[in-house]
């Protein structure tokens, strides 16, 4: 017994070793709120509660074999009050004989790092969307990019947003006005929502909802979101310097709770992460998430802001606003403060 014991121990010691730079990572976002730059490894808990180790250094040694194929792989899921329905690229007459309505708003979303299209983020949010309005939900599917090593998701983003933005520009020339589009995207999602904002042709996207834009391997990238990839971005940061950016990339970037360490998520891999899709849900539902303005992100971290200017977090359409938000929300649903 003592000597399976003193194994225990062995392994224990190897693994944290091994994997020191995520346990400090977890240690330093409990303790900092944020990891330390350059560690190799982080633990993502992604979607479903599962936990996967990102190691930032890996490559994929048969990345060639494994080449991202986009136009073949993602697969656009249709959402509306009717049914839930596949739809193909480029077939004008099957999208014909959907149940899209090309009069009605478009809402895009696109999940993180191993989603799918029956991730959480995207249940919860076209449930929210469905109830508020009878509208289009489009559920991108990009798992077969996502589901790989963290490395290769990463470079995988930009062939997903290109091909988003097809078809978006598909769908305008299918008499779908572009001001009917919102394009909503969590963690490595919102890069790809980024980039599909840029890449449109018929553009510009009215509107893109950031949540919680990933962080690792983004912090210096040319291709991350931005202000510019539509008429109004908004970003809600809810883990930032951690799993999300915690730098303002947006015309308004929301600071639930400072930004991180949101209630209720004490010691649970994910839960700051994940929960910017679940604010955002409940601001379709109840629209009530009243946030202060901040001269900057020093005055916003103390969480004693100026209150300049009031504005609404996440809701249905784009706002009269710009700037740096804070607000503090509860660790349950319904998440804001009355």
């Amino acid at each position: 017994m003592k000597l399976f014991n003193i194994l225990v121990v062995i392994l224990i010691g190897i693994s944290i070793f091994k994997y020191r730079d995520a346990f400090r990572c977890a240690i330093n976002t409990i303790i900092y709120g944020e990891c330390v730059e350059g560690q190799r490894f982080v633990l993502f808990g992604e979607e479903e509660g599962e936990i996967h180790l990102a190691d930032l250094y890996e490559i994929d040694p048969d990345e060639k074999l494994h080449k991202y194929n986009a136009k073949d792989t993602i697969q656009y899921i249709l959402h509306t009050r009717l049914n839930s329905e596949n739809i193909k690229y480029g077939d004008d007459e099957a999208l014909k004989s959907s149940n899209f309505n090309n009069t009605k708003p478009v809402k895009l979303i696109a999940h993180g790092w191993f989603g799918h299209s029956k991730s959480a983020v995207n249940k919860i949010i076209t449930e929210a969307l469905l109830e508020s309005e009878d509208l289009n939900v489009i559920i991108v599917d990009w798992s077969k990019g996502a589901n790989t090593f963290y490395t290769s998701s990463v470079k995988n983003v930009v062939a997903a947003g290109e091909y988003v933005a097809k078809l978006v520009d598909w769908l305008v020339t299918n008499d779908t006005p572009i001001k009917a589009f919102h394009l909503i995207g969590y963690s490595l999602g919102a890069h790809v929502m980024g980039i599909a904002g840029r890449s449109v042709k018929n553009g510009p996207i009215p509107y893109i909802t950031a949540l919680d834009p990933a962080n690792p391997l983004w912090g210096s990238s040319s291709q991350r979101i931005k202000s510019s990839d539509a008429d109004y971005v908004e970003v809600i940061h809810t883990d930032s310097g951690h799993l999300g950016l915690k730098e303002p990339l947006g015309d308004t970037d929301f600071y639930p709770n400072k930004g991180s360490g949101q209630p209720g998520c004490f010691l649970s891999v994910g839960c700051s992460h994940s929960r910017s899709y679940e604010l955002f849900a409940d601001s379709i539902d109840h629209n009530s998430f009243v946030a202060y303005e901040c001269n900057d992100y020093k005055e916003m971290s103390k969480g004693k802001c100026s209150n300049l200017s009031q504005l609404k977090m996440g809701g249905l359409g784009p706002k009269n606003g710009s700037g740096i938000f804070y607000l503090a929300t509860k660790k349950n649903k319904p998440f804001y403060m009355i």
